[in-house]
């Protein structure tokens, strides 16, 4: 598996006419290597194993985790930048095409190593990545599984007065308990005005009766991420607010039926953001409608400036929302597959959980 992930990232760099490729990304890490540290640097050269480069307490667990890479440690002694660059003198290297450096590590490098030319990849390793392997998807399956039951779990704690914070450890906890590594970020809960910021994780401040909210949790299963929101409705909530939570879930609907290969995501993305017009509301919501699903970071990307189009096979997130200031919002997210008759829907919770 590894093997062939590095040799399609060789022939990448032969595109790119690039002696190597430096990354201080775990996401590559993880999927060139196996490494789940989630910090160090891989250089990766052709025709010789990848390179890890961590700090001296993490080359235990880098070697476990990546057997076939020769791991590099650095003591506390000495700065990751001075080892790498003596690693590219080592290698000769000339052109790094390089991704996820900090301006730090890269103004040091260059002073260090002033006869290379670095190489600005952000989208090399995305694109390597977009096709997913059938052990990817299986692992996304999983992910997509342990986040609905997760958030069936987090549905059931919601009540008026509740904090936003218990609602979302439980969300977090039961993931946990299911199998997941963890979570990407912040879960976010929240309900009434403060559901109108996009992406505001959850807070001390208590469930709001009457009125609308949505639970958001992207979790890891194996480095791969399960993302998933969802809506809930608490008592009586006015009915502009029903409204608001019918339109997004009239929007999800028709936004999935154009989902199938040879679609442009920005005109995907056009199109949510006209649904949302003609249905009286601000036409630029300020969220995207969606992106790639893998380690993270992946293509395709539903915004209105994607190059972007869709391919059969590709895993997105699919996210319409409305959010209205001073009032509340909501969002739906589902996980797709993309095929040729059309998309293939993993999330199974059910989108919209009524409170008593």
């Amino acid at each position: 598996m590894f093997a062939d992930r590095l040799a399609r990232l060789a022939r990448a760099l032969a595109d790119h006419q690039a002696d190597a490729y430096l990354s201080a990304s775990p996401v590559d890490l993880r999927y060139f290597t196996g490494c789940a540290e989630p910090a160090g640097f891989l250089l990766a050269q052709p025709g010789r194993p990848p390179r890890l480069l961590v700090r001296l307490s993490a080359a235990r667990h880098a070697a476990e985790t990546a057997p076939a890479a020769e791991v590099v440690p650095y003591a506390l002694t000495e700065t990751p930048e001075a080892r790498l660059a003596a690693l590219l003198r080592e290698g000769g290297l000339r052109r790094v095409a390089w991704d996820g450096l900090s301006a730090r590590t890269l103004l040091a490098l260059q002073a260090a190593r002033p006869e290379v030319l670095f190489l600005p990849a952000p989208d090399l390793s995305p694109r390597l990545r977009r096709r997913k392997e059938p052990a990817e998807v299986a692992c996304l399956r999983q992910a997509a599984r342990i986040a609905d039951e997760a958030m069936l779990l987090a549905l059931a704690a919601v009540q008026a007065g509740v904090s936003e914070l218990s609602v979302a450890g439980v969300c977090e906890g039961a993931a946990r308990r299911l199998g997941a590594d963890g979570t990407m970020g912040p879960t976010q809960v929240k309900s009434g005005p403060r559901a109108a910021c996009p992406d505001a994780p959850a807070s001390a401040a208590p469930i709001l009766p009457d009125t609308i909210g949505y639970i958001d949790i992207a979790l890891r299963y194996q480095g791969y991420l399960g993302d998933l929101t969802r809506a809930f409705v608490i008592g009586e909530p006015p009915a502009s607010l029903w409204r608001l939570v019918e339109t997004v879930d009239q929007i999800q609907r028709q936004a999935r039926a154009m989902v199938r290969p040879g679609v442009a995501c920005r005109d995907l993305d056009a199109a949510v953001r006209r649904l949302c017009a003609e249905a009286g509301y601000p036409a630029n919501p300020p969220h995207h409608t969606g992106h790639g699903l893998g380690l993270g970071g992946d293509l395709p990307r539903l915004v209105p400036t994607s190059p972007d189009v869709l391919e059969e096979g590709d895993i997105i997130t699919l996210e319409p929302g409305l959010y209205l200031p001073g009032l509340g919002g909501v969002r739906l997210e589902e996980v797709l597959i993309v095929r040729a008759s059309g998309a293939e829907i993993l999330s199974q919770a059910p989108r919209l959980t009524a409170v008593a």
